[in-house]
């Protein structure tokens, strides 16, 4: 009788992929290089590339020095209620206005975001 394999809990998953792709937006959008973000990690820019491409799993450790890094949570890369959701990384106009949202001083962003909803409101109102 041929016995059965255990899944290997180490393996990646789709989820693993979800993950890398929210680290590459929000990488993206703070102007950051894989290289740059391996810097600060005491990683390389491969392991980087490996964790966006998810052909790696990341440790919740290394999830919350990301976070830490890229000014998110762990929810946000999780992709939690609650949280940022992207399905892919930015790219285009949307990671345009991601540049420059992250120019604007920390204490305006409140009010910028509060002018964009309205903007985006008002546009919904006359449809």
């Amino acid at each position: 009788m041929a016995t059965k394999k255990k899944p290997n809990p180490r393996s990646v998953v789709a989820f693993d992929k979800q993950v890398g792709h929210r680290v590459r937006s929000y990488r993206n959008a703070a102007a950051l290089s894989q290289a740059e973000l391996g810097e600060k990690l005491g990683v390389s820019f491969q392991q980087i590339q490996k964790y966006e491409k998810g052909v790696n799993r990341m440790s919740f450790n290394k999830a919350v020095a990301v976070s830490d890094v890229l000014h998110c949570t762990v929810a946000d890369l999780a992709g939690q209620d609650g949280a940022v959701k992207l399905s892919s990384p930015l790219d285009g106009i949307d990671f345009k206005m991601m540049e420059e949202f992250n120019q604007f001083e920390p204490t305006l962003k409140p009010a910028v975001l509060t002018i964009l909803r309205q903007i985006n409101d008002g546009f919904k109102k006359r449809k």
